[in-house]
């Protein structure tokens, strides 16, 4: 590299881009990467541990778990670390706050698929310990049961966000409450 290229970048790297300065911008870059192969290590380092543990044990709950974790992929930590990153930048609020946004909709979707498979765990055991104990036992509500619990567990997801968006719930709690009542009564027998 010649004197005038190097110079050329040390310009670069002290010049303001839009309230940045060129660090720090490479810096931001230096995190994304970093927090993105720290992500991807321990994604691979717990299932490595995770995989160890499910060959000592008899039950296949930290089957699920492993397939919960595999089931991470890589546009989440992209975004994580595109995240984590822009922290050490200074941002216009909007940019921040859709950012804000778009992390709260990720750790809220994947927190929601996690919980699905802990309930459809939970009811196929059920069913499957029921079938044992009588082979031609009908077994068809716990499989209603299960997939209005999950029906719950996503409209509490979606409050969630519409809270985290600033949306007034309060309304929207009100209904689900009245219409909770209305399907226990309906479910009662």
């Amino acid at each position: 590299y010649s004197c005038s290229e190097l110079m050329t970048f040390e310009q670069f790297l002290q010049t303001t881009y839009l309230g940045n300065t060129g660090r720090e911008y490479v810096h931001a870059i230096i995190v994304f990467a970093v927090s993105l192969i720290i992500l991807k290590l321990f994604k691979t380092y717990l299932i490595h541990i995770l995989k160890k543990a499910a060959k000592r044990t008899k039950n296949d709950i930290d089957d699920m778990i492993i397939d919960f974790v595999s089931q991470i992929h890589w546009p989440f930590f992209v975004f994580v670390s595109f995240y984590i990153a822009s922290k050490t930048l200074v941002l216009p609020d909007i940019v921040k706050s859709l950012l804000h946004y778009g992390f709260v909709i990720f750790a809220v979707f994947y927190s929601g698929r996690g919980v699905m498979r802990v309930i459809d765990y939970i009811a196929l055991r059920e069913i499957k310990k029921r079938q044992e104990e009588d082979a031609e036992e009908d077994t068809s509500f716990i499989l209603v049961l299960g997939k209005i619990v999950k029906f719950f567990v996503w409209v509490i997801a979606l409050l969630l966000v519409l809270s985290n968006l600033g949306v007034n719930i309060t309304p929207l709690i009100t209904g689900l409450g009245i219409g909770g009542i209305a399907i226990a009564f309906a479910l009662q027998n």
